[in-house]
């Protein structure tokens, strides 16, 4: 990581300026009482002009009638199924009014001056993409994610995340990283539609990888400050986690990863790592029938062989308008 070159701006200086507006998106599903403790502390924000927006995809508990009856001041969008991550996400962003976006989800909380301490990182630089606080744990007050980077492997792409929220040695805040959450990032709208919002073929799962990813191929910044603090809700069941649907897209979105982003040389070796791994495991479950392959697994690498000629597209197209060129 390195710090970056501007500093946050003084209170003083920014309350000489009007104050944008800041459109906060609060993406839900099936999860009423996480967020009503969202948007109760998102009511808390010191910041004067804020718009918020509430997606609900489609939720079967009763979540878009608490926000119409307890939260009228809201923008409430009700979407008639599930968009999944990404398509409630974007429909969120071309919803908004304001210059500057927050993008949360349902299990967040804010601490007050979340809005205030971030804004003024992305107006006083337009290099900035994306600036997110450090995330925490809400029930242990420990460090989830305080930036991070991304590196593609031969197997899977990782995610290192700096888990110790500290200020470079001259105390500066602000540090340039690889990869922050974007559930807790700001940007300009204007730099979300321009990198394209969340690319949409990957539902959810990844599309936080391929954010940041696609800030740094459009030339953006990803930068965490260490003085603002978010907070994960812990849900009460994570049940809705552990579906064949979404095994289906973790696996899947893998392959989507590497042909937009990884070198040649990196998608090459993934392809035939996934290619052995994908032969073995059947060959076993085959012989001794111990480990079943799994429908999910199957329809992944089903669904690469089928979309190959889609994905070579997609990946030429992508470097061709970035200017980019193969990695060797």
């Amino acid at each position: 990581m390195r710090t970056l070159d501007s500093t946050v701006p003084g209170s003083d200086e920014a309350a000489r300026d009007v104050a944008p507006l800041v459109s906060v998106v609060v993406l839900t599903y099936n999860r009423r009482p996480l967020l009503e403790r969202c948007l109760r502390q998102l009511a808390l924000q010191t910041h004067p002009a804020i718009e918020t927006i509430v997606v609900d995809n489609a939720s079967s508990d009763g979540t878009a009638d608490l926000v119409a009856t307890c939260f009228p001041a809201v923008t409430l969008i009700r979407n008639t199924e599930n968009l999944y991550f990404t398509g409630g996400m974007n429909k969120g962003i071309l919803a908004a009014h304001g210059e500057y976006v927050l993008l949360i989800t349902d299990d967040v909380l804010l601490e007050p001056e979340y809005i205030a301490k971030l804004l003024p990182v992305v107006a006083a630089d337009d290099a900035v993409g994306l600036v997110a606080g450090v995330v925490y744990d809400e029930s242990t007050r420990t460090v989830i994610c305080a930036g991070g980077d991304i590196r593609f492997g031969v197997d899977l792409v990782h995610i290192i995340v700096n888990r110790v929220a500290v200020p470079d040695a001259h105390g500066r805040p602000l540090q340039v990283v690889g990869y922050v959450p974007p559930t807790l990032a700001l940007a300009r709208r204007a730099v979300l539609h321009a990198v394209g919002l969340f690319d949409d073929d990957f539902k959810f799962t990844g599309e936080d990888v391929d954010l940041a990813l696609q800030m740094k191929r459009h030339q953006y910044a990803v930068v965490v400050n260490y003085a603002a603090s978010g907070y994960y809700m812990k849900p009460l069941s994570t049940a809705d986690r552990e579906t064949p649907t979404i095994d289906f897209h973790m696996q899947k979105n893998l392959f989507l990863l590497y042909f937009k982003h990884a070198s040649l040389r990196m998608l090459l070796g993934f392809l035939l790592y996934r290619g052995a791994w994908f032969t073995k495991v059947w060959l076993l479950s085959k012989i001794d029938g111990r480990q079943p392959l799994r429908q999910s697994t199957l329809r992944a690498h089903l669904w690469c062989l089928t979309k190959a000629p889609w994905l070579i597209q997609k990946r030429i197209r992508l470097q061709a308008l970035s200017g980019t060129r193969e990695g060797a």
